[in-house]
Order: C-alpha cells, then sequence, then structure tokens
C-alpha cells in the first residue's frame, strides 16, 4: 500500500452515498451523449485528469463544492439531488438571518439556492453579469440602509 493510500481518510456514508448519486447521473449521462468521457468531463469542469473524475465518482475522494458544480453544470445534474449536505452548506449563512419570519426566512433560501444554481451554470459572462449585479444590488441596500454596511460578507 502506498503512503498516498495510507494518509485517505475513509469516506463518511453520506459522501458514499453522494458518490453513488454522482455516479448515477454521469452514466445517464453518457447514455444519453454518446463519447463522453472522464478525460472529457475533467477538461471541460476544470478537475483535471481522467483519474481524478474518476476518484470522485468511486467514491474515494470526497465531493466539495467546487467540483460538485463544476460536474453538474456539464452533466445537466442538479447539485441540490446529488449532495444535499453540501447545498445546504451553501445556504446556512441565509438561515441563520436576522429575520424572524421562518415563511420570509423559507422563501428567501429557496430564492438564494435557484439563484445559486443559475451562476453555476451560466457561462463566465453570465456569471460576471450575475456578479455585477450583485456588487450593484449590495451598493444599493447599503446606501439606503448604511447601518447594515457592516453585517455584509
Amino acid at each position: 500500500m502506498t503512503e498516498e493510500k495510507k494518509r485517505r481518510r475513509e469516506l463518511t456514508p453520506e459522501e458514499k452515498a453522494e458518490a453513488l448519486r454522482l455516479s448515477a447521473a454521469w452514466e445517464a449521462y453518457k447514455r444519453d451523449n454518446k463519447g463522453a468521457s472522464q478525460g472529457w468531463l475533467g477538461r471541460v469542469s476544470g478537475i483535471g485528469s481522467q483519474s481524478a473524475v474518476g476518484q470522485y465518482l468511486r467514491g474515494i475522494l470526497p465531493l466539495n463544492l467546487k467540483v460538485l458544480f463544476a460536474i453538474c453544470k456539464h452533466i445537466n445534474a442538479s447539485p441540490q439531488k446529488i449532495s444535499p449536505r453540501l447545498a445546504t452548506s451553501i445556504t446556512e449563512p441565509a438561515s441563520n438571518s436576522a429575520i424572524k419570519d421562518d415563511s420570509v426566512n423559507e422563501a428567501a433560501l429557496a430564492r438564494f439556492q435557484r439563484l445559486v444554481y443559475i451562476y453555476w451554470r451560466s457561462s463566465e459572462i453570465g456569471q460576471q453579469q450575475i456578479l455585477r449585479i450583485a456588487e450593484n444590488v449590495e451598493t444599493a441596500a447599503t446606501d439606503e440602509h448604511p447601518e447594515e454596511r457592516d453585517k455584509l460578507v
């Protein structure tokens, strides 16, 4: 056994389940897109080599947000369905909001999740436009409510 394999931690049951869901989504994509390969997916997603993609699909490496969204973008899969754990992690600040009305929180959380999904599915130009819009909204919000300026991340 190599030194690298000795240092690698065992994936949690949840991480293993995510890998199974990702692998199933990949297999479905390949059925509909003849010629799709792990090498191709590694190149277009920015993950790197076929080997790295294979390690995520086989559950050797745990998914992270960047890999999850990069792969899902290219295989038309839902990041929320592949990894509810990671998808929830990006929404925690919204759910910890000072707003007390749970229905408002849930509606805001749903809109935020949709925005994140649209952002990751967009082209690079689309992502830049979304960021510019967010900056304009942030500027307008802080101009309107200067006391909130320190609360923005």
